[in-house]
């Protein structure tokens, strides 16, 4: 297709020349597309932001199953059921996180702080056993809940992400 004002060699699907600017469109149409597109990217960003706090939740899930086998195999029931629990929590929300995300990050982020602080209740040394995984797994949270507040504030819309 050749655009109608300047004659050069442009894509069909285009509304408005690469060249010299000509709108291929009428001005009702353009703005239909332009809608649509906005549209088709908020939509899009918002799954982005969705699988990677879903993400973030399972993986945490995943890895709160580690210590469950531990404690199976070294028969310790009380333990593994407690951690069974934990990872359970960490799962569901993961997947809750599909529906509503903000609140499942934020859910998430209360757990595991609590889950954290009753374990160094129980057992003080356990604040430093694996607390580079604990600072891992906090960064990703937090960085999940900074990606909805900013993703919230640039469309302005305080329910988008946790419309169902």
């Amino acid at each position: 297709m050749n655009c109608p004002s300047c004659s050069k060699k442009i894509n069909p699907k285009t509304i408005r020349c690469p060249y010299c600017k000509a709108l291929l469109v009428s001005k009702e149409k353009f703005s239909s597309v332009v809608k649509k597109r906005k549209e088709k990217s908020l939509e899009r960003e918002k799954k982005d932001f969705i699988k990677s706090g879903r993400n973030t939740l399972l993986i945490v899930g995943g890895l709160n199953t580690i210590p469950l086998f531990m404690y199976l195999s070294q028969g310790d029931d009380l333990s593994a059921i407690i951690q069974g629990t934990i990872a359970g929590i960490f799962l569901g929300l993961g997947l809750l996180a599909t529906k509503v995300p903000y609140a499942a990050l934020l859910s998430g982020i209360i757990v595991y702080l609590l889950v954290m602080g009753l374990s160094a209740l129980a057992d003080p040394e356990s604040i430093i056993s694996g607390i580079i995984i604990k600072i891992i797994v906090i960064y990703y949270l937090f960085k999940g809940m900074r990606a909805a507040n900013k993703f919230k504030k640039k469309h302005k819309n305080k329910d988008i992400l946790d419309a169902a």
